[in-house]
């Protein structure tokens, strides 16, 4: 397949892509886990009918940049429909978890944590898509990716705390409901999961 970084105009050829996202998964060594990490996808997707655009998925540092723009993402999303807003203590949950951040260039498209609760359970929670952009398919790359991460560090179960209206796009993804509707920052909530199978 032709390398697609540099394409602008969408030309005969390429058309055959459109619809469809085409992604190139990166695994790094990680020494400290003794472990190779899945460190990013580069999506090719379309933004018009006839423009490309890169969107890059990785994990990211707590307390850098990316970190930060991410911070922001969820607030924006997460926090400020409601009147809430993070706190320290709050926020300092994030430092053990798996960041992932999905990039347009500097730009943060979307975002996620992973929390580590057994040594085969982890949760998927803070997920967060820019406005604009939610029902694109970014949600879904990124759960994807986190997917893989999980499976790439020996989890076989990934749960999470869905709002009501969030339960038809975790169904499309094969989570399922596994306990009765709760309310969570004053919100109707569902937990579902999902056996991750090995790769």
């Amino acid at each position: 397949m032709k390398k697609l970084e540099n394409i602008i105009e969408l030309k005969p050829e390429h058309r055959k892509y459109i619809g469809a996202m085409n992604t190139i998964l990166q695994t790094k060594f990680n020494p400290y886990k003794n472990i190779f990490e899945p460190v990013s996808i580069n999506v090719i997707d379309y933004k018009t009918a006839n423009k490309f655009f890169i969107m890059n998925i990785k994990l990211i540092k707590y307390n850098s940049t990316e970190y930060k723009k991410s911070i922001e993402l969820r607030d924006k999303i997460l926090r400020k429909p409601l009147g809430m807003v993070f706190t320290e203590e709050y926020l300092a949950r994030d430092e053990n978890d798996f960041l992932i951040g999905l990039f347009k260039s500097e730009n943060i498209l979307a975002t996620l944590n992973l929390t580590p609760l057994t040594p085969n359970r982890i949760k998927m929670r803070q997920v967060a898509v820019v406005h604009n952009l939610q029902g694109q398919g970014l949600g879904r790359k990124i759960v994807e990716f986190s997917e893989t991460i999980a499976r790439k560090n020996n989890y076989s179960i990934m749960e999470l705390n869905a709002r009501d209206t969030a339960v038809p796009f975790y169904k499309r993804l094969n989570y399922k409901i596994i306990g009765e509707k709760f309310v969570e920052v004053g919100i109707e909530h569902y937990k579902m999961e999902k056996k991750l199978t090995k790769l």
